[in-house]
This record gives structure tokens, sequence and C-alpha cells, in this order.
């Protein structure tokens, strides 16, 4: 170490600046020559704000560091403070039959005009402007669509037809540019046909991006639900699963699934996460499971769904001088319950991405993981009712819902480094509730539900009336209203 400091000030700068911020706090605790130089460090400074904030650079070429660490400190200020900009945007939902956000980007898809009207939400800390474009003359009766905006993709699912010769009903799926409405350049096949075995009225859907792979739930009414995974560069399908009830992507090649299964020995309903790697030929659909919070048979569990947010593309490289970062992310599984008089209890359970990948690393040669083993550590689990028709309420580690009783919204942080941090400084954030003890939940099993994940509950309010669900991104919380007819409320920082 002495070796090290014989070197320029200028020349350590520039070695310390190529080191993450774990690193670098691991430096400044064992010499405190270098902790004396460190403090000091506008870079280091940023790199910790960074950190701290769940955030990571943006490209080198941009604007300084130095004007970096004040529009990051701004950002995160009018976050802490709630301080929205003076005007916020609106949109009428009358005949917005669909809609979409993702990626700092509003979809919503006219279904008399048959057109998308796509917004770019603003964002003044990260120099993002307000920006609305539109497609149109969609000739196809559209059943859903998603989008990933980091890969200029649009994906639109219709039900095309019905066999009922053959008892199949068969799915168009389109690949467009988000920005023309045009077949997508890098998709080879931007036109893709599916076969479900399944003959239905009524189907819902449920579309994921990650990367390269596409994958579509296709859920009839009266019968089982089907998944199945496209490389959709190439035009080739992947897999077909059966017999889930939600999914999400946790990685480009792992795939995570919610599945229920009764103990008659143990007379209880044993919710389960089962992963699968896509291109793991050596494991059946099956896949590893890790079990979640058992039900006893007073109980019957009406939905258990996957919610989480699908990152950019890896290669991809936003203008902003700082993104959310998405090495870590959060996934939020919940639990609608009804009990022994019919009426619904809704549950969520809260897990960081990088906890499941550690529990499929540990699992050894294990199939399944026991909720015990992995869970009270690793999780935390609250009453908490989200809401099922507007789902973008995950960003990163937070998620946020709307107290319609008591008119307040509730922002969900697991940033565990930020939590860290402020209860190390003693600064905690105002009309914030830290939650750092594990808690007993008195649910749905025979015994409490003990869990410990730490997080921070931030509490606001909005200047809107007849609020029913709110979402939140980067630098907005999207408020749905239900007035007249819906509308939606842009509030951005």
């Amino acid at each position: 170490m002495l070796d090290l400091l014989q070197f320029p000030t200028e020349l350590l700068y520039i070695i310390f600046e190529e080191l993450d911020i774990f690193s670098l706090l691991q430096c400044t605790q064992v010499c405190k020559q270098i902790h004396s130089l460190l403090k000091d460090s506008l870079a280091v400074r940023y790199k910790t704000l960074l950190a701290v904030s769940g955030m990571r650079d943006g490209p080198p070429d941009t604007i300084s560091t130095s004007e970096r660490y004040e529009k990051l400190q701004a950002h995160q200020d009018a976050w802490n403070q709630l301080r929205w900009a003076p005007e916020s945007l609106c949109y009428p939902m009358s005949t917005m039959r669909l809609w979409e956000l993702a990626g700092g980007v509003l979809a919503l898809y006219d279904l008399d005009q048959r057109l998308f009207k796509l917004v770019q939400l603003p964002s003044s800390h990260r120099g993002l402007d307000h920006r609305e474009w539109e497609i149109h003359d969609i000739d196809i009766q559209m059943g859903d669509f998603t989008m990933n905006p980091s890969a200029d993709l649009l994906v639109i699912v219709a039900r095309d037809s019905v066999d009922l010769n053959k008892n199949v009903t068969v799915f168009k799926i389109r690949l467009l540019s988000l920005e023309t409405g045009q077949p997508h350049p890098q998709a080879r096949q931007p036109e893709l046909l599916v076969e479900s075995s399944t003959v239905d009225q009524n189907w819902t859907y449920e579309v994921r991006i990650l990367d390269e792979h596409l994958a579509i739930l296709f859920r009839p009414d009266d019968s089982d639900a089907e998944l199945s995974a496209w490389n959709w560069n190439n035009g080739c399908m992947i897999k077909i699963f059966a017999f889930f009830n939600s999914f999400s992507f946790l990685t480009k090649n792992l795939i995570v699934l919610s599945s229920i299964w009764a103990s008659d020995l143990a007379h209880e309903t044993v919710p389960e996460l089962v992963i699968i790697d896509l291109y793991d030929k050596e494991v059946d659909e099956l896949g590893y499971s890790l079990h979640l919070p058992p039900l006893s048979f007073h109980w019957a569990l009406h939905d258990l769904e996957i919610v989480t947010e699908n990152p950019p593309i890896s290669d991809w490289h936003s203008t902003a001088p700082f993104t959310t970062s998405m090495e870590d992310r959060l996934v939020v599984v919940n639990y609608r319950l009804l009990d022994i008089r019919g009426i619904l209890k809704c549950y969520a359970v809260f897990i960081p991405l990088s906890v499941l990948i550690e529990c499929l690393h540990k699992r050894g040669t294990e199939k399944s993981i026991p909720w015990n083993e992995w869970g009270p550590e690793n999780t935390r689990m609250l009453p908490i009712s989200f809401s099922e028709n507007w789902m973008c309420y995950v960003h990163g580690m937070k998620a946020s819902v709307y107290d319609t009783d008591h008119k307040q919204f509730r922002l969900y942080d697991f940033t565990k480094l930020a939590i860290s941090y402020d209860l190390a400084k003693q600064q905690k954030q105002p009309d914030t509730q830290y939650l750092i003890r594990p808690t007993g939940l008195k649910a749905f099993g025979k015994e409490p539900i003990r869990t410990s994940l730490p997080v921070r509950i931030r509490t606001g309010t909005l200047p809107l009336e007849s609020v029913n669900a709110v979402m939140v991104t980067e630098d907005c919380m999207v408020a749905a209203c239900l007035e007249d007819d819906t509308m939606l409320h842009v509030y951005s920082l």
C-alpha cells in the first residue's frame, strides 16, 4: 500500500476511479492516507451517490463529473422531497383500450382509430425531453402488446384464426420498430405464428422481452395457459411450457414461473417459483423450484402473479448521464387469496433478483428448496393489494401502490445500500418508515410467516381526486384516475 502512495496524487485519482464503490470503501477502511485522499475526490463522491441511489453511470462523453454529481443529487433530492415539475401531462383513456409503460415510454393504443400514441416521459435532471409520436394503420385485431424502447421493439399479439376441425387456435405475433411501426430490421421473421391446442373465445396474454428473447403466456378463460418462447432476432422457437400461472424473465436465459401444488400429507397448498433455463436440455419443464409460504386448506389461492421490470438490452447505451442500475431488480409475487367466507385477501412477497440467482447456484443436487431454507432471511412479505390492471408499479428495486382509503401512495424501496446509508448517517428521509427487523405475519399459514428483508417506505400524496392506482418510472409517477373516464396523469421530477 505504501508503494502505491508514492505515485503522484493525480495518478492515484485515475487509478481509484477505475474501482467499483465497494472496493473503494474497502481501501478507505484499511488506510488512513487513502481515506483522507478519497474523501476529497469528486469522482468518488459521485460513485458513492450512484451506488446509494441505485443508479449507474451513463456515457462518458456527455457532461462532466461535476455536472453529473449535481444533477444526480438534484434528482435524488426531488424524489426524497417529492418535488414535481410545475406542469403534469394528462391523457384521456376513453378510447385507449390497451397501454404499456416501459423504458421511460408510455404507449397507448386507440382501438377506434387503430393507432398507437407514444410518449417519451421527460426528465429535467437527466436531460430527457418530452416527445410524442404516433403509429397509424394497425391492420390487425390486437389482443395485447408490449415494447422495449432500448431495442426499438414493439411486439403485437393477435388471435389470427380458429380451426375447429383440428381444435387449434392460431396466433400472430408482429415484431415492429417502435419509432416507425415498420417491420423491425433486426427480426429475420417480423411475423411469427404459433398454435395453441385450445379453442376459447376469451384470451389474455402476458408478453415479456429480455435482450433477444421474447416469451408470451397465452391464457384462455376455461383451460390451462401455455407459454411460448422465441429468439425474436432469428424467429426460432425455443420452448413451450404449460400449466403455469404467471412468469417473468430473470436473465435472458432464465425464466421464473409460478406454480401451485397440494400437499395432502401436510394438509396445505404449496405455491412455488419454478426457474427454468431456456437452453438447458437436461432439465425438463419442472425446472428448479423455490417454495413460497404455504397455505392451510382453509384458504383458496385465487392467483399467484409475478411482477418485475425487464431491463434494457445489454448493449444499450443511454444518452442520459445516469440511469437505474439493473444489476439487481425487485421481483414481486402477489398472493390473491379467498378465505372460507369468500373474502379476497392480498399479500405480496418482495424478492431481490440476486437472491433467486444465488439460490439457484447454491441448490446443489436438490430440485426444490423449502421456504424456511431461503425465504425468511432474504424476502419481505406484507399485506398489500397491488392493482391487477395497472401493473407497471415496479422499477429497479422500488414498487409503488396507492392507498385509496387514506388517499396516499406508498413507495417501497429495497435498495440495500440506500437504507444502510440513511441509518449509518442517522439521516432518515421525511415521511419514511424504515422496516429493518424481522416481522411475523399471521396470515394464511399454520404458523406466522417470518420475513426480514430491509425496506424503507415513503408515503406521499398527489394533487388529484379519484386516484385508483400509481405506477413508477425512473423520473415519474403515473396516476390512473377514475373520473367520468379514466385519465392518466404523469408527474415528472
